[in-house]
């Protein structure tokens, strides 16, 4: 499934129930010019474009995976590795997915450090 969100960017869900979502819009970390624009200009700022763009990634029931060692969202991030992380998104699932997504991005997660609520 795809959905355009908020006129900046999309999620895609694949048919494991992982979801990503990638956004280039005004509040994103994403390039200046388009990261510090007026939301009032999001459709005409989006349609220039951005170098890069800040992905999130959840599963079916909207736990987030890890994309960094301190947080779920990743900024900056290349189109080619959005379409790398897509790969791993649409093949891998629960701790083979964080476990591949840690290796992607060259970081680990200590014990304990997964649980959202610590």
């Amino acid at each position: 499934m795809f959905k355009i969100t908020q006129q900046k960017g999309f999620h895609m869900t694949f048919a494991n129930g992982n979801c990503i979502s990638v956004q280039f819009g005004p509040g994103n970390y994403v390039d200046e010019s388009v990261r510090y624009g007026e939301w009032e200009d999001t459709k005409t700022i989006c349609e220039k474009g951005s170098s890069v763009a800040e992905i999130a990634v959840w599963d079916n029931v909207r736990d987030w995976f890890r994309l960094s060692e301190w947080d779920t969202v990743r900024g900056w991030v290349t189109p080619d590795d959005v379409v790398g992380v897509m790969f791993l998104v649409k093949n891998f699932t629960d701790e083979r997915l964080q476990d591949e997504l840690c290796q992607y991005f060259g970081f680990t997660i200590s014990e304990g450090e997964n649980d959202e609520d610590e």
